[in-house]
C-alpha cells in the first residue's frame, strides 16, 4: 500500500489498480454497513492482504447482508442485578 498526500492506492503484483477502481471497491465495502467494515478491519489488523480482502468484501451482496441483519451490530445487553429469582 502506498499513500500519497491526496490519495490512497493499493498495489499488488497481479494487476495495477487505478484510483477509480479502488474508490469503487471502498464504496461497495462501505455500503455493506458497519459490521462488515469492522470485520474487514479486523482481518487487516491480523495481517490479511488489504487488496485481496477489499476485492472479496466488494463482491458480497449488500442487499442480502442487510436483509438478514448482518450490516449492523446487535444491541447491547445489560444485566440487571437484584431481579426476581426463579
Amino acid at each position: 500500500m502506498r499513500a500519497s498526500s491526496d490519495s490512497l492506492t493499493f498495489h499488488t503484483p497481479h494487476s495495477p489498480p487505478t484510483q477509480a477502481k479502488t474508490q469503487r471497491l471502498v464504496e461497495k465495502l462501505h455500503a455493506l454497513g458497519p459490521r462488515p467494515l469492522l470485520e474487514f478491519l479486523l482481518e487487516i489488523e491480523r495481517g490479511a492482504d488489504i487488496r485481496e480482502r477489499l476485492e472479496a468484501y466488494a463482491r458480497l451482496p449488500a442487499d442480502f447482508i442487510r436483509e438478514n441483519g448482518g450490516d449492523g451490530f446487535l444491541p447491547p445487553l445489560f444485566a440487571i442485578e437484584g431481579g426476581a429469582k426463579r
